[in-house]
């Protein structure tokens, strides 16, 4: 008796290759390492005449990896606690695609894909179609680098390092909250070259935090000391923060100046929902927490050079009020007693 088999073969609707970004620059890992641990592919909006619009909750998709180490994608969702199923998608819509980390060791990436095959966009009319590139997924917060000093904040009369130059921080909502998907970039010139050098980092997540690897262990020398930071936020607003410092070769932050208390009632009780403002900066406030605890972010190009006072009220829901003088302190976090 013959048996006869049937062997189909299904063609992937899309196939992403994802680079680490910090481990290409050094040649660390050869030409192409794919980054550490795995990614997961979300779609987290779409374009809605140029306007993005998301996706709540995110959509995960069901990814698989081939043996060359590419995501690849046969037209399925993850669903939780059951069998993925398929994902209809209407043909013509573009789809934001986030790739994020299972941990903080990298930052997530997004890149637009149209529906229904999530296929990269077209070129425009009588041009060919650019090659598809890898995905470059940059450093995160929790990335591993090799050779970081230990101390990571160098005084500022600090000799250079022989680790990667790295700058890392945070942006903030005003009441403290990590602002998500704000972009940061800087311009950086290597010993021995007049171009300078443009540095990303493509997203912040939602602790607002950002990392950007200057130069690393084993490329050339960076020659600058301080730095033009440019913020890229959700809205579209761009904002420029000038005289940031760097240490070759050691990792540096950068704090968005803000500041920080606690209110309490008679009975040394925190107080919530107590709105917090300032005279310096009219129309910005915060709202404290149920244990009372406060914290007032100022914008990223405000309060950046010199020190200066400020009168801080806060303000219960029953009219009460309470004003304390405070000394603002450019990028640092002043604590209110």
């Amino acid at each position: 008796m013959t048996f006869l088999a049937e062997k189909r073969r299904h063609s992937p609707k899309m196939r992403l290759r994802f680079v680490d970004a910090f481990a290409a620059l050094e040649d660390l890992r050869g030409p192409e390492p794919s980054p550490t641990g795995a990614l997961r592919l979300l779609l987290v909006a779409c374009l809605e005449s140029g306007r993005r619009v998301g996706i709540k909750p995110p959509i995960e998709l069901q990814m698989s990896r081939n043996s060359m180490g590419d995501y690849v994608w046969f037209g399925r969702q993850k669903v939780p606690g059951g069998r993925p199923r398929t994902l209809p998608l209407r043909d013509g819509v573009h789809f934001v695609l986030r790739a994020e980390h299972e941990s903080s060791v990298y930052g997530a990436v997004e890149m637009t894909r149209i529906g229904p095959d999530l296929k990269p966009l077209p070129p425009p009319p009588g041009q060919p179609a650019p090659p598809e590139l890898p995905e470059l997924v940059p450093p995160g917060p929790g990335y591993r680098f090799v050779g970081v000093d230990p101390e990571p904040e160098p005084e500022p009369e600090s000799l250079p390092g022989h680790g990667p130059t790295l700058l890392r921080g945070a942006v903030f909502h005003p009441d403290g909250r990590g602002m998500e998907r704000v972009r940061v970039n800087t311009e950086v010139t290597v010993v021995g070259s007049d171009t300078p050098r443009k540095v990303i980092y493509p997203l912040t997540d939602e602790t607002g935090q950002w990392l950007l690897p200057l130069s690393g262990r084993f490329s050339a020398p960076f020659a600058d000391t301080m730095l033009r930071l440019r913020f890229d936020l959700p809205d579209g607003t761009l904002i420029d923060v000038d005289q940031v410092r760097v240490v070759t070769g050691r990792q540096t932050s950068h704090t968005q100046t803000a500041l920080r208390g606690q209110v309490f009632d008679e009975r040394g009780l925190g107080l919530r929902n107590v709105t917090i403002t300032s005279s310096s900066d009219p129309g910005l406030e915060s709202r404290s927490q149920g244990d009372g605890s406060w914290s007032l972010c100022f914008p990223l190009d405000r309060h950046t050079s010199a020190e200066s006072n400020t009168t801080i009220t806060a303000s219960a829901a029953d009219g009460r009020t309470q004003t304390r003088d405070v000394e603002i302190k450019p990028r640092q976090i002043v604590v209110v007693e």
